[in-house]
């Protein structure tokens, strides 16, 4: 056998070629023996995660709106003065938070199943008074409809109100919390001066 020069310049080459073929296989062995990657997710472009971040950002919150109404009752009742509840509110629920009637209450002079609007002064009569002797609101004896409370068909059996006048009148009622005198009947759409003139004596608050 003969002797190999390892500085012959031929030897040196086949050593290199050698070693390049051994490098690629084991780096081929290497990435075979990798583990897939798992399929079903989905990573999403930059510019598609940027919008939605945007719009997470912009999306405005729900306002808060506030049911709380305070009333003042006095009179024939237990415990008068000035309370705090949740809208909406009926009369008869009102007087039992007060502590109820008192004995002598005149229970026929008021309309337990009325709504309560937020500042308003609710009076009890006794029955030893007339039925609106100390109500700062009493309304004529003609007046018939009380227009914080009235239906819409109630309404409508005032002379020269119509569906679309008397829908407008609650939509007003509804948006100031109701009315606090007659005149503010003026605002609603559809009911002029005149108008107004003519129903004063057949509405009160």
């Amino acid at each position: 056998m003969n002797n190999i020069d390892v500085k012959d310049p031929r030897w040196r080459k086949i050593a290199l070629w050698i070693g390049f073929a051994l490098a690629g296989g084991l780096g081929a062995c290497f990435l075979s023996a990798s583990p897939p990657a798992e399929p079903g997710t989905m990573i999403p472009a930059p510019s598609e995660a940027i919008e939605k971040s945007e719009k997470q950002a912009v999306t405005p919150s729900t306002p808060t709106i506030s049911t709380t109404i305070i009333f003042h009752i006095e009179g024939a009742i237990r415990r008068p003065g000035v309370y705090q509840a949740r809208a909406p509110l009926r009369l008869f629920e009102a007087v039992r938070q007060s502590g109820g009637l008192l004995p002598d209450a005149r229970i026929d002079a008021v309309n337990l199943a009325e709504t309560v609007i937020d500042g308003e002064k609710i009076v009890i009569p006794f029955r030893s008074e007339p039925a609106n002797a100390s109500e700062d609101n009493a309304p004529a004896k003609s007046a018939v409809v009380r227009i914080n409370s009235a239906t819409l068909e109630t309404l409508l059996t005032l002379p020269g109100i119509g569906p679309r006048l008397a829908q407008n009148i609650i939509t007003a009622r509804t948006q100031r919390g109701g009315f606090r005198s007659v005149d503010d009947l003026k605002t609603v759409e559809g009911l002029g001066a005149k108008k107004l003139a003519r129903l004063k004596p057949l509405i009160f608050i």
